[in-house]
């Protein structure tokens, strides 16, 4: 038996080039901590880590946390007005649980990541009233 090797190129296939890639590609791929257990009336501090993993730049990039008005403080959206292909960043967020939150009481926290012609995306967190 013979063995038949053969190179091809994609020209050489009559293949039409990938297509250049257009849009940004975000992800919250980290949030920590996942649970943060705090007294009533202090702060949890949440980080948070946005990621471009497309191919080109982010603009616009926002990342904004959203939780019970009635039982968390939350602080003001974090704007970041570019992102480079394949870079993530580091984002804190400060969250106070209110006195008025029952001992034991557990609420999610949403972060919300979004950049111009991108898809938004969520991850979650949970604050534990002590």
């Amino acid at each position: 038996s013979q063995q038949v090797t053969a190179n091809f190129e994609a020209d050489d296939l009559n293949l039409p080039p990938p297509p250049e890639p257009t849009k940004p590609e975000i992800a919250i791929p980290k949030v920590t901590p996942k649970v943060a257990t705090v007294k009533r009336g202090k702060k949890a501090t949440f980080n948070v880590e946005i990621q471009n993993s497309g191919w080109v730049v982010a603009k616009s990039v926002k990342v904004c946390a959203t939780g019970s008005k009635t039982f968390l403080s939350i602080g003001k959206c974090v704007d970041i007005p570019s992102m480079y292909r394949q870079t993530s960043k580091r984002v804190t967020f400060a969250v106070k649980l209110k006195k008025t939150a029952k001992k034991g009481k557990t609420l999610p926290v949403t972060f919300t990541g979004t950049a111009t012609g991108a898809a938004k995306v969520t991850a979650k967190a949970t604050i534990k009233a002590k």
